[in-house]
């Protein structure tokens, strides 16, 4: 096939010369049919190299390769005609007789089965990436559709291989320019390609509604570029290209509506100036990430559209830039011309002027703030400010500094916070001793001076032994508070609904519990004055001044003490209110079981009425004789002779107890008439 070019432009000069030299052969009938078999001899040429079942078994780049080789050959044919006949026409008398459609009817047909065997060898490559006997993998599709493209393009893959079995099993029509019956076949595989590019267009704009960015939308366009010759993707492909586009323009508008509005969404942690310029920095890296995805993205075709939206985006680009120089050079002039280091020569720690007994750090705010926005101008490329570089090129050792005396700001202040007023009067000796740990802090000790780890871990140190004591005083609260609690729990009367009680038999049971609830209050009032005592060993070898104040706690955990026992008292009372009353879900249930008697010529009961009221309103007053031995916790732990009311004074005398005691001998008036008035019944028999 490579020598056929070189043999054209001879044997067409020969043709030429038997046509003007030969008295036989000049005729045009015979030029014509010399010129035709020329024809065939090429087209028999070009079948007898070309392979279809190569074609159709996948060996797609050397059939292309061949295919337009051939193709070329006829177009170079036709070319050297029409030279020909050119010359023949500028140099001789003679007029060019040939006929044109008779020569190359056969070629333009076999031309045109050329470019239908080419035109299967694209789709095999684009549609099933057919390459040279083996079929490459579906590629790996991005975005949220990734599953549903990979679906559809299998579905095309089958589609094509249905039209292609048709063509193969009718593929000897294929370069037989005579036959007709081919191009029926071709019309439908065209048709079947088109349905397939309209399934490829779906599944592209379905693909692009979810993208939300310039890169996801180009990574999708780039993996379908390859079907970007086929117009009817080339067409889908503009459309989308303008929404890409648009992407863009809106993140334009977006940063430019929010610049022009002085709308800076900054964290709080941001500093004015600096934080203004790193916004306006980061957006304009952004913009130009946008504008580089786009650069490479060498194949996006040209858009009019798109060279705008570019240029607005470099013109915002470098509106940015000098909004952020103007930013830093307004910084510069807030700086001012003074050295700020003198700044530094203040105290590490100050009193606290809103926290009552607290501590704050004591570093200057406006240096603080000087730093912070030095801190990012310098990261950005900036240069820091004469005057501030002597401070800012410390700040690794500042920033270590307020850190540590941060921790001792906190150790301190939290356990001033826990501590009430009271309590700490009571702590006075230990946070005397922790104040003079830190008073160097607050006096000579400055954040320009070289300050120790030692001074740092010994405020620690000291802090933590305070907090120890603390942890401990308030952890003997929490268990004094819960063992006051179960002293109130612990009832001192108990009635068994499911029982009746003859004769003396309910003292007895009451008896009995109430000598039981005695031994368990009397183990929980132990426990307090246990913890009392380990509480005390903190603070026994203080001054007076904290033993006014231990006195104080102590009367503070009495008075708890003391509400207990009313708490248990009230309880214990209420038990009985409802033996008595009963609630609401009804009446009481019996209690004793009293028998009629008759003594001589008179009715009476056993247990007797008086009997009965002692055994329930004589409660009360047996619970306030066995609180009577309980020591007031005062009297206890500190002074034995200190004249205060006992407990079981307290308990008889609480209003709330002694209006349930009414309330409970009401009760008892009514039941005891109900009673009596049972004895009337027997009157008639007298």
């Amino acid at each position: 096939m490579s020598e056929i070019p070189d043999q054209i432009q001879n044997i067409l000069w020969l043709i030429r010369v038997v046509w003007l030299n030969g008295p036989y052969y000049n005729t045009r009938e015979r030029l014509n049919g010399l010129l035709r078999k020329v024809s065939n001899e090429i087209i028999s040429h070009c079948i007898r190299e070309i392979d279809v079942d190569r074609v159709f078994n996948g060996y797609i780049d050397s059939s292309e390769t061949l295919i337009t080789t051939c193709l070329n050959c006829v177009k170079f044919w036709k070319e050297k005609y029409f030279e020909a006949q050119k010359m023949h026409n500028m140099h001789s008398h003679l007029p060019w007789l040939l006929e044109y459609d008779r020569i190359f009817s056969h070629v333009a047909a076999f031309a045109h089965r050329l470019r239908d065997l080419l035109e299967i060898c694209v789709c095999q490559r684009l549609y099933a990436r057919r390459v040279e006997g083996y079929q490459e993998p579906l590629p790996l599709y991005p975005g949220t559709k990734a599953t549903d493209i990979t679906r559809v393009m299998k579905e095309i893959q089958r589609m094509l291989d249905r039209q292609l079995r048709t063509l193969f099993s009718v593929r000897q029509l294929i370069l037989d320019v005579k036959g007709t019956s081919w191009h029926e076949y071709m019309t439908g595989f065209r048709t079947a390609v088109k349905d397939m590019e309209m399934m490829i267009e779906n599944v592209l704009f379905a693909s692009f509604e979810s993208v939300t960015n310039l890169d996801q939308g180009i990574q999708i366009l780039e993996t379908f570029y390859i079907y970007y010759q086929r117009d009817i993707i080339t067409r889908a492909f503009d459309k989308l290209i303008m929404k890409l586009y648009k992407i863009l323009e809106d993140e334009v508008i977006a940063v430019r509506t929010l610049y022009s509005k002085n709308i800076l969404p900054l964290p709080l942690t941001y500093p004015q100036y600096a934080g203004r310029g790193a916004w306006a920095m980061y957006m304009k890296r952004r913009l130009e990430m946008q504008l580089d995805l786009l650069t490479e993205a060498w194949w996006l075709p040209q858009c009019g559209y798109g060279d705008d939206v570019k240029e607005q985006a470099r013109v915002l680009i470098k509106t940015l830039d000098d909004f952020s120089l103007q930013t830093y050079k307004e910084w510069v002039r807030q700086v001012g011309p003074r050295d700020l280091t003198p700044r530094l020569e203040i105290p590490l720690m100050i009193r606290s002027s809103y926290r009552h007994g607290m501590i704050e750090v004591n570093f200057d705010k406006v240096l603080y703030r000087h730093i912070a926005e030095a801190d990012i101008w310098y990261r950005m490329g900036m240069e820091v400010p004469l005057v501030l570089q002597n401070v800012y090129f410390q700040r690794e050792r500042l920033h270590n500094l307020r850190e540590t005396v941060l921790l001792v700001v906190k150790d301190y202040n939290r356990i001033v916070a826990a501590l009430s007023p009271e309590e700490r009067n009571l702590f006075r000796e230990r946070i005397k001793l922790l104040e003079r740990k830190v008073y160097p802090g607050l006096t000579k000790l400055t954040w320009a001076s070289d300050v120790s780890d030692s001074y740092i871990n010994d405020c620690r140190l000291a802090a933590s032994k305070v907090q120890a004591y603390t942890n401990d005083y308030k952890n003997a609260n929490i268990k004094i508070g819960k063992l006051a609690m179960k002293i109130s729990n612990i009832l001192m009367v108990k009635v068994d609904p499911k029982r009746v009680f003859r004769g003396n038999e309910f003292n007895d049971f009451q008896n009995r519990h109430r000598e039981k609830a005695i031994l368990k209050i009397a183990n929980e009032y132990k426990n307090i004055t246990i913890i009392l005592r380990s509480v005390f060993e903190m603070f026994k070898s203080d001054g007076p001044d904290v033993k006014t104040q231990w006195m104080k706690y102590l009367y503070t955990i009495d008075s708890v003490v003391e509400d207990a026992f009313c708490i248990n008292i009230r309880r214990s009372l209420e038990v009985l209110s409802r033996a008595v009353h009963g609630d609401l879900r009804g009446p009481p249930p019996p209690i004793f079981q009293m028998d009629v008697i008759l003594e001589g010529y008179k009715l009476g009961f056993n247990p007797s009425i008086p009997a009965v009221d002692d055994m329930i309103l004589g409660i009360y007053r047996r619970i306030c004789i066995v609180i009577q031995p309980f020591p007031r916790v005062v009297q206890f732990l500190s002074d034995p002779n200190i004249q205060v009311k006992s407990f079981g004074y307290i308990i008889a005398h609480d209003e709330t107890a002694r209006g349930t005691q009414e309330h409970i001998a009401e009760g008892m008036r009514t039941n005891m008439k109900d009673v009596e008035r049972y004895l009337t019944t027997w009157e008639p028999y007298r």
